[in-house]
């Protein structure tokens, strides 16, 4: 069984994260040893298989804006057949900032005023 480091902590308040913008803006005595939660923003170390695989990216590829390829929605197909039982099509994948903006955009997209 692989091990994850769930216990060391390295605070980003100072890196302009907008969490901790929106924090120092709402509560600005809140302690710094106050760690908040987020959907992918952590304070926690990456995995190793993350910090690896991007590493080799960038020792192979430039850093700059990129568009999900038919390989990439290919990918993701397969990998929910396979570990989902779901078979999706590639023109249902959209791209989104994030998951807080994917959701925002859903909300808008099946719902109205009122």
């Amino acid at each position: 069984m692989k091990q994850y480091d769930f216990t060391t902590v390295t605070p980003r308040y100072e890196i302009g994260a907008p969490k901790w913008l929106a924090i120092k803006k709402y509560f600005p005595d809140m302690p710094k040893d106050i760690i908040p939660f987020s959907v992918a923003d952590m304070e926690l170390p990456m995995a190793p298989e993350i910090v690896n695989g991007l590493q080799k990216f960038i020792n192979k590829y430039p850093l700059g804006y990129g568009k999900a390829t038919p390989e990439y929605k290919n990918a993701v197909c397969n990998w929910m057949k396979t570990r989902h039982n779901w078979e999706i099509k590639s023109e249902w994948l959209v791209s989104t900032r994030g998951v807080v903006n994917g959701f925002y955009e859903c909300v808008k997209a099946f719902t109205a005023p009122g």
